[in-house]
């Protein structure tokens, strides 16, 4: 409410972070993806283990068996099953280690978006009431009263 000196008074005053609507929506759909990727930090593992088990399948095995068939020993020999196994070994732990790292990253994910999805959607601000007329027209008068009251006691 407006008093004699003021037009309008000052006031706390909130404004959204977000420009438009669509961006509340893509919180939303941020606050879901968080939600599945905690229950499992791994979705989306396959998509990248598949292709790597079918090209040691594929690529690996086959490189392997060809080395020993060409050093003449063959594929039934208690040397290439070693070196089968080995090579076997090595994969699913190589493999295993990527998908604690695929895991890891996909929580540090989930952190960033839960962090984005809880920062305040609103800010305030203070905002300062405007002066009337009759202010505006009184503020020389009354610091040139208080520049001479000043002189009168100095």
């Amino acid at each position: 409410m407006a008093n004699f000196f003021t037009d309008k008074p000052g006031q706390f005053h909130k404004s959204p972070n977000l420009w438009e609507g669509w961006q509340q929506n893509i919180f939303q759909q941020l606050g879901q993806q968080g939600q599945n990727r905690m229950q499992n930090p791994y979705e989306g593992w396959e998509n990248i283990e598949a292709p790597a088990r079918r090209q040691f399948e594929t690529q690996t095995i086959p490189s392997l068996a060809e080395r020993f068939t060409s050093m003449g020993s063959g594929t039934h020999s208690g040397s290439f099953q070693g070196a089968l196994g080995q090579a076997g070994a090595g994969f699913d732990e190589n493999m295993a280690a990527q998908k604690q790292q695929y895991g890891n990253n996909s929580m540090q994910q989930l952190m960033q978006m839960l962090q984005m999805a809880l920062s305040p959607q609103t800010q305030t601000q203070w905002q300062e009431g405007s002066s009337s007329d009759l202010m505006k027209l009184l503020a020389p008068l009354m610091q040139g009263i208080g520049a001479g009251g000043s002189m009168a006691i100095g």
